[in-house]
């Protein structure tokens, strides 16, 4: 793109810093489009004032306009999905007054592109005073991210009872509107392949489903220039501890894996790192070798001083940024079949995969007990970083899609 576009991103969370998954996603977008010389302006609803602080530095960083609206109270914000009998996750992420400033900015401002990161802010578009139907050069590009729909039936079929209807409504309407967005924008956008391909065979307009991955920044994640001095194996994972599918696959790590691997190696260690953990994971720190860290301000240091990074994930859709980075510092993975999906990535050469606890464990030996394996499933896993996901890279369908020549 050769031209400076007026550009509107409206997000569901402020996307700064970038330290968890859909947060690495938009602040990339962001300041790729920034470098490019376009013109920005962010917009979203702020859930604390550290929300609103944030954005404030997130202006500063991008040089751009960045506003955000205080939502209301969250019961309220759900009562009112629920009476309306919409998805409780557009519910969550809706303030009237956000509302107001968005059509405010459209009496003001043509827009050659508007961008919408999550399927949950796509009400400031429905609710808009506008039909944006009549703004025919201007483009609607959805970042869904994942397929929200079907992580919440994942979550429906292990939940208990009241959560699983919960969940299973969730489901339901959110697909219905999932569908909606997809008649009424002009690109839907998701992290990996195999989240496009299922939702094309769900809609209606499957030309305009697309898949744009990941990247990961390779100054921020690298190898470590000294070799680690590691008496014993260390383990790790990273991510939001109060996340869903992380929560699941470290109590599985921990229950299934974790006592064969301290009874090979008694001083071996695992650290959970990562904010929020929930009772359950912050409770794993009495377990003998397991460290629980909460937030940290520098996450470089864990990877570098770990043996192997362990993923395993049985909830979870999309590409895993937390394996990219892994790659990126010269760390060997072991993951599961969703920890896999959307990389492209061969197993056996640029990880290992398995499913069951006692192939997982196995993986991991091969790894410890064969330096040639270890050495070369690292490399090649920096390498295929290196050459298949730097941002840039990923991104420049995202540039296509914003001038509607994709």
């Amino acid at each position: 793109m050769n031209t400076a576009l007026n550009i509107l991103y409206i997000a569901h969370r402020v996307p700064f810093p970038p330290n968890k998954g859909e947060k690495i996603r938009t602040f990339h977008q962001l300041e790729h489009l920034t470098n490019q010389g376009h013109n920005l302006t962010i917009l979203f609803p702020a859930d604390s004032e550290e929300d609103t602080r944030l954005g404030e530095e997130l202006a500063v960083h991008l040089k751009c306009d960045v506003s955000s609206v205080r939502l209301p109270a969250k019961p309220v914000r759900l009562g009112k999905a629920l009476v309306r009998r919409e998805p409780l996750s557009v519910g969550n992420f809706y303030a009237p007054e956000m509302q107001t400033m968005i059509d405010g900015l459209f009496d003001q401002t043509v827009f050659d592109a508007i961008v919408f990161t999550a399927s949950s802010v796509a009400k400031y578009a429905f609710n808009s005073r506008h039909d944006l139907s009549s703004f025919p050069n201007t483009q609607l590009v959805m970042d869904f991210m994942d397929l929200d729909s079907d992580k919440w039936q994942q979550y429906a079929r292990q939940a208990g009872w009241p959560m699983r209807w919960v969940y299973t409504r969730e489901a339901r309407v959110l697909s219905d509107y999932e569908k909606r967005i997809n008649e009424a924008f002009n690109a839907s956008v998701f992290v990996a392949e195999a989240e496009a391909d299922l939702f094309r065979q769900r809609t209606g307009n499957p030309e305009r489903v697309h898949a744009i991955e990941n990247g990961v920044d390779t100054k921020a994640y690298r190898p470590s220039e000294t070799a680690a001095d590691q008496p014993a194996p260390a383990f790790l994972f990273t991510g939001v501890m109060d996340y869903k599918p992380n929560v699941d696959a470290v109590l599985w790590f921990t229950e299934h894996v974790w006592p064969k691997l301290l009874e090979r190696y008694p001083t071996a260690t695992f650290v959970i790192c990562g904010m929020n953990p929930t009772p359950e994971i912050s409770a794993l720190a009495s377990t003998p070798g397991i460290r629980v860290t909460g937030f940290v301000d520098e996450i470089l240091p864990f990877y570098h001083e770990a043996s192997v990074f362990v993923a395993p994930f049985r909830l979870a859709r999309g590409i895993q940024n937390k394996i990219l980075q892994a790659f990126a510092c010269g760390l060997p993975v072991v993951t599961t079949t969703k920890g896999l999906e959307g990389l492209d990535a061969t197993p056996g050469e640029h990880l290992l995969v398995a499913d069951e606890a006692d192939a997982f464990f196995a993986h991991i030996l091969h790894l410890l007990e064969e330096p040639v394996r270890f050495n070369a499933v690292r490399q090649a896993a920096l390498n295929k970083v290196l050459q298949r996901y730097s941002w840039n890279g990923v991104l420049t369908k995202f540039n296509s899609l914003l001038t509607g020549e994709a």
